[in-house]
């Protein structure tokens, strides 16, 4: 499990911004890639008991 926060969904919402200021009158069923979250967000699960991770504190 994973934790992101708003400014790091930044990139992906501006994204889906401009595809809606564009040609696209609706996103259906937009996603968010595993890829992109597993390269930029922070693992908070399973907990790493030499290091465990408070989600809250995570993406402030």
């Amino acid at each position: 499990m994973y934790v992101m926060s708003v400014q790091q969904l930044e990139p992906i919402f501006r994204h889906w911004e401009d595809k809606l200021d564009g040609s696209m009158a609706h996103i259906n069923n937009p996603k968010i890639a595993v890829t992109f979250v597993r390269e930029n967000g922070v693992k908070v699960f399973p907990i790493d008991n030499q290091n465990p991770i408070n989600p809250a504190s995570a993406i402030r």
